[in-house]
C-alpha cells in the first residue's frame, strides 16, 4: 500500500490519556496504520505528501447505528412518527425489498458515510431476507471501502400486515441464517473483506420473546463464530434488565437509543447501573429519537455516569449520513434540558455549560470506537493505530476563521468541508470527491430503484394502510406487557407456570396494539389468575403468530366486552370495580339512615350528629362515585 505524509495541518483528537488535543503536526501513515506525529517530519521514500496547510486532520468518525441499505429509501419517512414507521415501513416496504435494492441502498448509504467522513458503521442489517440479500449487501459494503460492522439481523421478513402481522417465513429464514453465519465465521474468524476492514456482527432483537434458554443457545452460537458486535433495539421498556436476567449480556452488547433510561434518574438506578457492570454501549440518534417520539435522548447521561456511549444516525431513510447533526442534537438537547432544570427549581445558574464541543466530537469518534471496543485500533490520532482519517478544509465558506477544530467541526462544519477520507490507509475522498467507486452510476441506479419501490408502494397506498390501522387499533405504543401472557397466548402455553416466564416483561417491539381493555384483561388474568370465562385456550390455538389477530376475533372481542370491570388502566392500579361495588354497597344505608332517622323529638344529641355525619357521607360517595362512572364512560375507548 502506498504510503502518505499529512504535513502542515493541525491534529485535532483525544488521546489514550482521554484529553482533547490540538497541535500543529505531520502526521505520517505507513501502509495503513499511522507511524509517527511530529512536526516537520522526513519524508520516507516513495511517500506521498498531502499538503495540509489550512486544514484539520480529525479522526474518522464512527457511526455506532445505522441502517444502511434504507438509503434507497431517502425523503419519503422523514415525517413520520416511530409507529407510522413500524406500519408503513417494517411490516410493508422492508418486507418487499428486493436483494438488488438492498444493495444499491447499501452501497450510496455507504459512500454517503465515507462522503461525510464516516470512517466506521456498526451496520444494523434489518433487511437479511434472504442469501442473496445478504450476499448482495455484503459485496456492496467491501465495495465501498468502508470500515463495517455488519450485523444481519436474526428475523424473518413480515408476510402480511393484516388482517394481522404474519412471518411465515421464519422456520426457512432461521435455518439459512444459521448457515450463512457459520459460512461467513469461517472466513478468517469473522473477517467479511481480506483487509479486515469488514467484520462480522450480529442484531438480536428477539430476546424478549419465546423461551430464554433458546436465545442463551443462539447467542453462545454467535459468540462462538465469533461475531465482534451484539447489538439491539432498547426504546422504552425493562429490556436492559431481561437481557441481564437472561444471562445475554457483555462488553460487546450495544444497545441503540436506550431512551428507558432518561427516566431512570437515581444515582443508584438498577439498569444504568446493569450497562456499567457488563461494560455495555449506548447508542444514542438523537435526531429521530426528538422526532419519531422513541423519547428524550440519553447520550450526556450516559457519559455523566462512565457507560459507554456512541452516536448514530439510524435510518438513512429519514436522516443525513453525517454525524455532524447528531453531535449537534445531542450536545444542545442536553443542555437545553440542564437550563430547563435551573429555571424550573431555581437553582444558581452555572459559570459555565457542563459539556463543551469536544465532548460532543468525542462521542462521534473515540466514544464510538469503545463501543465498538475498537479504542486500540481506531477513533483518534495516535501512533499505532489504524490510518482512519479525515481531513477538513479549514479555509472553507463554512469554516474560514475558525479557531477551535472541536467546536468548528461540531458546530459549523458539514460533509463540504470534508476534503480528504483515508479508510485504512486507503484515500477514499480525495478533493471532496469520492474516489474508490465512482459516485454517477451509483446515484443513477439509486434513483432507479427508488422510483420502482415508490411505484410498489405509492404513499397514497401506505397512508391507506397506515389509515386503516390507526381507525381500528389507535397508534400502537412501545410499552410492556406481561410475558407470562405472551407465552400462555401466542407461545408456550404451559411457560407460563414457569417461575423464570412469569417474572420476565415481554417487549414486543414492532406492534403493540391492543385496545386498554385488552391490555387491562389481559394483565387481569395474568396477575390474579382465573377471574374470567373468557376462553384463552381457544384463542392460542386460532393465533399462531401475532397478538394482533385477537383483535380480529369476534368471540374475543364479545367475551372482553362482557368483563365486570371498566376502566383502561389495569385493575391492581385503578380497580374501579372494586370501588364502584363497595360504594353501591355502602349507599343505600347510609342514604336510609340520614334520610329517614328522625331524631328531633329526643335529647340524644349523639345520635343527631350520626345522622348528619351519614348524609355528608352519602353526598361525598353520590360525587365520588357519579365521577368515576364519568370518566370510565369519556375513557372507555380510548
Amino acid at each position: 500500500m502506498p504510503s502518505y505524509l499529512l504535513k502542515g495541518g493541525v491534529v485535532a483528537t483525544w488521546t489514550k490519556d482521554n484529553q482533547a488535543r490540538t497541535l500543529k503536526a505531520d502526521v505520517l501513515v505507513e501502509g495503513s496504520t499511522i507511524t509517527a506525529i511530529g512536526q516537520d517530519l522526513a519524508v520516507p521514500t516513495g511517500t506521498e505528501v498531502v499538503d495540509c496547510q489550512g486544514r484539520w486532520i480529525a479522526p474518522g468518525m464512527i457511526d455506532t447505528h445505522r441502517h444502511t441499505w434504507m438509503t434507497v429509501l431517502r425523503a419519503v419517512q422523514c415525517d413520520w412518527l416511530l409507529t407510522e414507521y413500524l406500519v408503513k415501513s417494517t411490516l410493508v416496504i422492508q418486507a418487499g425489498i428486493t436483494a438488488e435494492e438492498a444493495r444499491i441502498g447499501q452501497l450510496a448509504g455507504c459512500l454517503e458515510a465515507l462522503h461525510s467522513g464516516v470512517t466506521t458503521i456498526l451496520d444494523h442489517f434489518h433487511v437479511a431476507h434472504t442469501p442473496e440479500h445478504a450476499d448482495a449487501v455484503l459485496e456492496a459494503t467491501v465495495q465501498s471501502g468502508a470500515r463495517v460492522v455488519l450485523c444481519p439481523a436474526r428475523q424473518s421478513p413480515a408476510t402480511s400486515a393484516f388482517p394481522a402481522p404474519t412471518f411465515d417465513k421464519e422456520e426457512e429464514t432461521l435455518k439459512w441464517q444459521i448457515e450463512k453465519l457459520k459460512e461467513w465465521g469461517a472466513r478468517g474468524g469473522g473477517k467479511l473483506s481480506a483487509d479486515g476492514r469488514v467484520t462480522l456482527g450480529l442484531a438480536y432483537d428477539l430476546a424478549t420473546m419465546g423461551p430464554m434458554e433458546a436465545h442463551r443457545e443462539f447467542l453462545k452460537f454467535a459468540r462462538s463464530i465469533p461475531v465482534s458486535i451484539i447489538t439491539a433495539h432498547v426504546v422504552q421498556g425493562p429490556r436492559i434488565r431481561i437481557y441481564r436476567d437472561g444471562g445475554l449480556l457483555g462488553s460487546d452488547v450495544v444497545f441503540s437509543h436506550c431512551n428507558e433510561l432518561y427516566h431512570h434518574t437515581a444515582p443508584d438506578a438498577e439498569m444504568w447501573a446493569i450497562m456499567k457492570e457488563f461494560n455495555c454501549a449506548v447508542a444514542a440518534t438523537p435526531e429521530d429519537e426528538m422526532g419519531m417520539a422513541h423519547g428524550n435522548p440519553v447520550a450526556f447521561e450516559a457519559v455523566e455516569r462512565g457507560v459507554k456511549c456512541g452516536l448514530g444516525v439510524d435510518a438513512t431513510s429519514i436522516n443525513s449520513g453525517d454525524l455532524f447533526t447528531q453531535m449537534r442534537f445531542a450536545l444542545q438537547f442536553h443542555r437545553a434540558r440542564q437550563h430547563e432544570k435551573v429555571l424550573k427549581e431555581g437553582l444558581k445558574p452555572p459559570k459555565h455549560n457542563k459539556f463543551t464541543s469536544a465532548d460532543a466530537f468525542r462521542l462521534a469518534t473515540l466514544g464510538g470506537a469503545e463501543c465498538l471496543n475498537m479504542s486500540h485500533l481506531i477513533g483518534s490520532i495516535e501512533v499505532g493505530k489504524k490510518a482512519d482519517i479525515v481531513i477538513f478544509d479549514a479555509t472553507s465558506a463554512n469554516l474560514a476563521g475558525a479557531v477551535d477544530p472541536f467546536q468548528g467541526i461540531v458546530f459549523h462544519a458539514s460533509n463540504a468541508d470534508v476534503e480528504t477520507v483515508l479508510v485504512d490507509g486507503e484515500i477514499v475522498k480525495k478533493d471532496g470527491k469520492l474516489t474508490k467507486v465512482e459516485w454517477g452510476p451509483v446515484a443513477k441506479e439509486l434513483q432507479e430503484k427508488a422510483n420502482g419501490i415508490h411505484q410498489k408502494y405509492p404513499a397514497e397506498k401506505l397512508e391507506e394502510i397506515w389509515s386503516e390501522f390507526y381507525a381500528k387499533h389507535g397508534g400502537p405504543m412501545w410499552t410492556t406487557v406481561s410475558t407470562a401472557l405472551w407465552c400462555e397466548l401466542w407461545l408456550d402455553r404451559d411457560a407460563v407456570h414457569d417461575d423464570q416466564c412469569r417474572t420476565q416483561t415481554l417487549y414486543w417491539e414492532h406492534l403493540l396494539v391492543f385496545r386498554p381493555q385488552i391490555r387491562t384483561a389481559l394483565s387481569h388474568k395474568g396477575m390474579e389468575g382465573e377471574k374470567q370465562s373468557i376462553d384463552f385456550h381457544r384463542i392460542t390455538d386460532d393465533v399462531e403468530s401475532s397478538p394482533c389477530s385477537v383483535l380480529h376475533d369476534e368471540q374475543f372481542m364479545h367475551d372482553i366486552e362482557g368483563l365486570p370491570f371498566f376502566g383502561p388502566l389495569d385493575p391492581p392500579r385503578w380497580p374501579l370495580h372494586k370501588t364502584l361495588f363497595l360504594g353501591g354497597i355502602l349507599f343505600p344505608p347510609l342514604w336510609f339512615i340520614g334520610a329517614f332517622m328522625n331524631v328531633r323529638d329526643t335529647d340524644d344529641t349523639w345520635a343527631e350528629l350520626f345522622r348528619r355525619r351519614c348524609q355528608a357521607v352519602v353526598m361525598v360517595l353520590s360525587i365520588v362515585l357519579v365521577a368515576l362512572i364519568v370518566l370510565e364512560t369519556a375513557f372507555r375507548d380510548t
